[in-house]
């Protein structure tokens, strides 16, 4: 399913076909995407650097931003370097080829982590073996029969569709390498946004490597692979996914830096965020849709079967409410509303989500979507 036609965008609305709504969708969770301040940073290297590099980094394509960037990334997430990449997909390709050099063979994956975990392992050559969703005995089975030492696991840091926290503390136990994709924790979680293993208090070392985007908690674009400083230089000299790219344009790269120091600095803005999630994990609760992880701002849930998804659907639409119902990879079912907040959504809007979902629940099913289901 596509989504809907955007037209323009802030925070935490947007326009449709001319009719302005309210978004509790997408995953620009700290608002960073419409800060002055990252706008002023991407519009500045516009004028410097222009819209693109033209070139693989390897060959002219190298900028000082790319570097500062690498260099933010690696502070904040405690890592040794940090490699900056097209985007998140992109970042674990490189993450799993270089793995691949360095002599790993299976790549044990966390069955409801994000796709692109599969694709680059796949991609890379790896052998792949599916656990259960957070069933560490069962990845520790897995690394008995293949061995620790060609064995890596995978795993999202904050899943993509639920808004769960992996185990990272005992993942991080078992004796072998592990890959977290903190896409949605980089920015958000831990201290000063270090992410998800921040949160936990795991400490990054050599035998962890993170990934992320920067086009979520971030709110710009591009990806990094963070890590041990060996690690991260066998990733340029043997990743083709990093080698034989253009970067990210130099614009949203200036704009990532901004970003990045505002995430790790404001403790106020992330802390609204915090305040939102408990506020909707309360609301969803107390509408009978099930518990949810407070600590995270996504939230996915499905009261009923798909007749009655798309009549509620229906229902938020009518009110100018848009909370997405989607069919997305590592849901907990084939269709389900995957809802999300900001920092900058107010009292306010949560208050309306609440009150659409209290009429929305309990109204009957529109004749027009059960004779479309009929």
């Amino acid at each position: 399913m596509t989504g809907p036609e955007i037209s323009s965008a802030q925070a935490t609305t947007f326009e449709v076909d001319g009719r302005q709504m309210l978004s509790f969708a997408g995953c620009n969770y700290l608002a960073l995407a419409h800060h002055p301040r990252v706008l002023a940073a991407a519009a500045e290297a516009i004028a410097r650097f222009g819209l693109s590099t033209s070139a693989s980094r390897e060959t002219s394509g190298n900028t000082i931003l790319h570097a500062t960037l690498e260099r933010e990334i690696a502070e904040t997430t405690h890592a040794g370097d940090a490699l900056v990449v097209p985007d998140g997909y992109t970042a674990n390709l490189a993450a799993a080829q270089t793995l691949a050099r360095l002599g790993v063979r299976h790549a044990i994956i966390d069955e409801r982590a994000h796709r692109s975990l599969f694709d680059a392992a796949t991609a890379a050559g790896l052998s792949t073996h599916r656990f259960p969703t957070a069933d560490v005995s069962a990845a520790a089975a897995w690394l008995a029969t293949l061995g620790t030492a060609e064995s890596v696991i995978f795993t999202d840091g904050v899943f993509t569709a639920d808004g769960r926290i992996a185990p990272l503390v005992e993942l991080s136990g078992l004796d072998c390498r592990l890959l977290i994709d903190d896409c949605h924790g980089f920015g958000v979680l831990g201290q000063a946004g270090a992410g998800t293993a921040s949160l936990l208090g795991v400490k990054l070392n050599a035998r962890i490597i993170l990934t992320s985007t920067l086009a979520k908690g971030i709110g710009c674009a591009g990806g990094f692979v963070a890590g041990s400083t060996d690690f991260i230089e066998a990733a340029r000299r043997f990743a083709s996914a990093y080698i034989c790219t253009t970067p990210t344009a130099p614009p949203l790269i200036a704009a990532a830096i901004e970003a990045v120091r505002i995430a790790r600095s404001d403790d106020d803005r992330r802390a609204r965020l915090a305040s939102n999630a408990r506020r909707l994990t309360h609301i969803l609760f107390s509408r009978g849709l099930g518990s949810f992880e407070p600590q995270t701002p996504i939230f996915a849930f499905a009261p009923g079967d798909q007749v009655r998804l798309r009549a509620l659907a229906g229902h938020f639409s009518s009110l100018g409410l848009f909370v997405p119902l989607i069919a997305y990879p590592g849901g907990p079912c084939p269709l389900y509303f995957r809802a999300s907040v900001t920092s900058e959504h107010a009292d306010e809007d949560l208050a309306c989500l609440d009150e659409a979902l209290n009429s929305g629940l309990h109204a009957p099913i529109p004749s027009g979507v059960l004779s479309r289901h009929a």
